[in-house]
């Protein structure tokens, strides 16, 4: 089920949203249980009734996440009616160009976060170390 996690952030990651309107809502909802579908039809018996549940579950998560980029940064009617089109994880794709660059990274951050991948590639190298210890002073001698 991870594996499908996976797939479907990097899917949301590029494909942008939209539905004529500029409806980020509709767009997405639709989107997901497109891709989602898809995802479990292409599972099929080995989709056990826990797996389902938690994408279920992930589905949600990234739904209310992506809503919320989308309606914050108003993505673009191009970038809405291409997720609204888009059918599959090939056709989503196609939809990357869509967003602006800042949205895009708005997009990945938000999803990282959300799906709690926070250590991802938008975080700075030097947060996974371990802080400085500072000698105290005067014991440099």
């Amino acid at each position: 089920m991870t594996k499908i996690g996976i797939v479907l952030v990097a899917l949301c990651a590029l494909a942008g949203c939209k539905k004529s309107g500029g409806d980020c809502a509709g767009t997405i909802n639709g989107f997901m249980d497109r891709v989602m579908g898809a995802e479990m039809k292409a599972a099929g018996d080995k989709a056990t009734p826990e797996m389902k549940k938690m994408a279920d579950d992930m589905m949600k998560q990234m739904s209310t996440t992506m809503i919320k980029v989308c309606t914050d940064d108003k993505w673009s009617a191009e970038a809405l009616k291409c997720m609204d089109d888009a059918k599959d994880e090939a056709s989503a794709k196609k939809c990357d160009g869509t967003l602006t660059p800042e949205q895009k990274k708005h997009l990945d951050d938000a999803m990282a976060e959300a799906m709690g991948m926070g250590m991802g590639k938008h975080k700075a190298k030097d947060e996974s170390a371990p802080p400085a210890v500072e000698a105290p002073a005067g014991s440099g001698n």
